[in-house]
């Protein structure tokens, strides 16, 4: 899809909503924390979006190169020195691979890309 295509989907797409009460159910089910989805909720309002956004191949390029980018750096022996040197000592445990609760947000004007 070219950026081109995307923003008339996200402009004018009638798209079926993200149903909260189902998410809720999913949450409370892989947790076994019926409080759970309702903090996460109340803490993290925006961290599920309602609806579904289009984005072209440059876009997610783009967004993968960003990506790639951040995790060599923070990778870096130096930087990684530099970075826990001053953190707090809670910080210092390596925690392993990120895993899905790294979360990076994107936000473009669409024209700005290719």
């Amino acid at each position: 899809m070219t950026v081109a295509a995307s923003v008339p989907l996200n402009q004018e797409c009638v798209c079926i909503t993200l149903d909260r009460g189902a998410l809720s159910d999913a949450l409370t089910r892989e947790t076994g924390d019926p409080a759970f989805s309702a903090s996460l909720v109340e803490t993290r309002p925006h961290l599920f979006s309602d609806v579904a956004v289009f984005i072209s191949a440059a876009q997610l390029e783009a967004m993968q190169c960003i990506v790639a980018a951040i995790e060599t750096v923070v990778r870096h022996p130096a930087y990684r020195a530099a970075v826990l040197d001053w953190a707090p000592a809670s910080a210092q445990r390596d925690f392993g691979r990120a895993g899905c609760s790294w979360v990076m947000i994107f936000t473009w004007d669409p024209m700005d890309l290719p």
